[in-house]
Protein backbone atom coordinates (compact mmCIF):
# COMPACT_ATOMS: atom_id res chain seq x y z
CA UNK A 1 0.00 0.00 0.00
CA UNK A 2 1.39 3.39 -0.96
CA UNK A 3 1.46 6.28 1.53
CA UNK A 4 -1.45 8.71 1.40
CA UNK A 5 -0.58 12.19 0.05
CA UNK A 6 -3.20 14.59 1.35
CA UNK A 7 -3.93 17.82 -0.56
CA UNK A 8 -2.77 20.90 1.37
CA UNK A 9 -6.29 22.22 1.98
CA UNK A 10 -7.36 18.95 3.61
CA UNK A 11 -4.44 18.25 5.95
CA UNK A 12 -6.30 19.48 9.04
CA UNK A 13 -9.30 17.28 8.18
CA UNK A 14 -6.92 14.33 7.73
CA UNK A 15 -5.34 14.88 11.16
CA UNK A 16 -8.77 15.17 12.81
CA UNK A 17 -9.96 12.05 11.00
CA UNK A 18 -7.02 9.99 12.22
CA UNK A 19 -7.60 11.12 15.81
CA UNK A 20 -11.27 10.14 15.44
CA UNK A 21 -10.21 6.65 14.21
CA UNK A 22 -11.24 7.13 10.57
CA UNK A 23 -9.23 5.31 7.90
CA UNK A 24 -8.05 7.04 4.73
CA UNK A 25 -6.93 5.01 1.71
CA UNK A 26 -6.33 5.55 -1.99
CA UNK A 27 -8.67 3.96 -4.52
CA UNK A 28 -7.38 2.47 -7.76
CA UNK A 29 -8.26 5.76 -9.50
CA UNK A 30 -6.28 7.87 -6.95
CA UNK A 31 -9.29 9.21 -5.07
CA UNK A 32 -9.30 9.19 -1.29
CA UNK A 33 -11.67 6.83 0.51
CA UNK A 34 -12.50 8.06 4.02
CA UNK A 35 -14.18 5.47 6.26
CA UNK A 36 -15.61 6.38 9.66
CA UNK A 37 -15.59 3.98 12.61
CA UNK A 38 -19.36 3.56 12.14
CA UNK A 39 -18.89 2.50 8.51
CA UNK A 40 -19.79 5.71 6.66
CA UNK A 41 -17.72 5.95 3.46
CA UNK A 42 -16.86 9.26 1.75
CA UNK A 43 -14.87 9.62 -1.49
CA UNK A 44 -12.92 12.80 -2.24
CA UNK A 45 -10.51 13.69 -5.06
CA UNK A 46 -6.90 12.76 -4.43
CA UNK A 47 -5.69 15.63 -6.59
CA UNK A 48 -8.04 18.62 -6.41
CA UNK A 49 -8.59 20.42 -9.69
CA UNK A 50 -9.42 23.83 -8.27
CA UNK A 51 -9.37 25.92 -5.11
CA UNK A 52 -12.95 25.10 -4.10
CA UNK A 53 -12.44 21.37 -4.37
CA UNK A 54 -10.72 21.10 -0.97
CA UNK A 55 -13.39 23.20 0.72
CA UNK A 56 -16.16 21.13 -0.85
CA UNK A 57 -14.47 17.91 0.25
CA UNK A 58 -14.11 19.14 3.85
CA UNK A 59 -17.78 20.19 3.84
CA UNK A 60 -18.74 16.72 2.59
CA UNK A 61 -16.76 15.11 5.41
CA UNK A 62 -18.48 17.39 7.95
CA UNK A 63 -21.91 16.41 6.62
CA UNK A 64 -20.94 12.80 7.12
CA UNK A 65 -19.89 13.13 10.75
CA UNK A 66 -16.29 14.33 10.88
CA UNK A 67 -15.95 17.10 13.48
CA UNK A 68 -13.52 19.42 11.65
Amino acid sequence: MRPVKIPDGMKRAYQVALKAHWTVRYTKKSHLKWTSPSGVVVFTPGTPSEYHSDKNSVALLRRNGLEV
